[in-house]
């Protein structure tokens, strides 16, 4: 037998084919099974992690670190490989998925503050199942990271506690869902004076793969004006936000802001008295 070295590409030329009374040996037989095998490796490479869903994702309030539900959307299609490596289409109606899927069948989050990270794979039957992971996506934010037979659905921070925090994605759009936290779980900055260009980590509230937040932005002014400006760290030459509210009043407003690669901003408050300012973490974008 004559093993043929395969190709990954899709050569767009016409096929030349024996026609009545030509000869037929393995030399032309190999040219025209050599086409067809690089055109399908390179057509089942260019859909490995094909993934069609609804882009909804979400973790129920009032969860803990032995009993939660994640809600994971309908997907119409998901091409991957299974366990024995052979690549299947699957596709599964909306989905509850629960302590039950976490891997090492502990079935506990562990009372630990982390970010968790839900999958999506198939069965050797052609099955769409879930798995919880402690490990992030990879670098374009499509698999598990190491792992090309899992495939990315969202994530989840839990509290000291182990409790997930509840949140709602649509696309890659995350918010939390404050009405059921505390009003203290969100916030990453609270001051009363005036203060200059200061780093403010937001890692406890956005995923290392995360490069855009959503903030809920507040400030109250005191004996003058005040201002609440949140820049990308290292670069206060311009404001990625910013906020004023008159002297003796309050203004609230929700901003997009990019972080770095360590979920980072700088804020400054300005205004003499004491001007009052707080930032929360509505959410973030993947």
């Amino acid at each position: 037998m004559h093993a043929l070295p395969l190709v990954c590409e899709d050569v767009l030329t016409a096929f030349d084919h024996p026609e009545d009374g030509d000869d037929l040996d393995a030399a032309i037989v190999e040219v025209l099974i050599q086409r067809l095998a690089n055109k399908s490796l390179a057509h089942r490479d260019a859909l490995i992690g094909q993934f069609v869903w609804s882009g909804d994702f979400s973790v129920a309030a009032g969860g803990s670190l032995t009993s939660f539900s994640c809600r994971v959307g309908a997907i119409g299609k998901l091409f991957v490989a299974d366990s024995l490596g052979v690549y299947r289409t699957g596709s599964a109606i909306e989905s509850s998925v629960t302590q039950a899927k976490i891997e090492g069948g502990g079935g506990t989050l562990g009372a630990v503050a982390r970010y968790w990270y839900v999958y999506a794979f198939l069965t050797t039957l052609g099955a769409v199942d879930y798995a919880i992971s402690l490990t992030g996506p990879s670098s374009d934010k499509r698999f598990k990271s190491g792992d090309a037979t899992r495939v990315y659905v969202g994530c989840f921070r839990t509290l000291s506690t182990g409790a997930p925090l509840p949140a709602h994605k649509v696309g890659g759009c995350y918010l939390y869902r404050a009405s059921a936290l505390g009003s203290n779980e969100l916030r990453v900055i609270n001051v009363s004076a005036a203060t200059g260009a200061t780093n403010q980590s937001l890692a406890a509230l956005v995923p290392p793969h995360a490069r855009m937040a959503k903030l809920t932005l507040a400030a109250t002014g005191d004996s003058n004006e005040a201002a609440l400006s949140i820049y990308y760290p290292g670069d206060t030459a311009a404001a990625s936000a910013r906020l004023y509210a008159a002297t003796g009043f309050s203004a609230s407003a929700q901003v997009d802001v990019a972080t770095d690669d360590s979920q980072t901003v700088d804020y400054a408050v300005t205004g003499s008295g004491s001007p009052a300012a707080t930032v929360h973490v509505a959410g973030f974008y993947e």
